[in-house]
């Protein structure tokens, strides 16, 4: 079952095929694709909810754009590109 709605969901897969899928065929780094993939969500459903800019508090709503566990796409999205950024440049292997 899913956590959120299809519009989330939806932003999530589209986002990954349209970056990392190509970032794997071209062999790029984990990390850089990733943060290409969490740009994308965050782009995404920025995007969805300007366009619902006039309902009630728009920024977080669940009805202004996509979400995932209960969180707005954007804030997930932030959260990718945060790991994939500690992961590379301050956890060292």
């Amino acid at each position: 079952m899913i956590n959120g709605n299809l519009i989330g969901f939806a932003m999530v897969v589209l986002s990954a095929l349209l970056i990392a899928l190509p970032g794997y065929l071209l062999k790029l780094p984990n990390a850089p694709t990733m943060i290409g993939v969490g740009v994308l969500i965050i782009a995404a459903d920025l995007v969805m909810r300007l366009v619902n800019r006039a309902k009630e508090n728009w920024l977080m709503s669940d009805r202004a754009g996509g979400y995932l566990f209960f969180i707005p796409a954007w804030i997930f999205g932030v959260a990718v590109i945060v790991i994939n950024i500690l992961n590379t440049f301050i956890i060292k292997k």
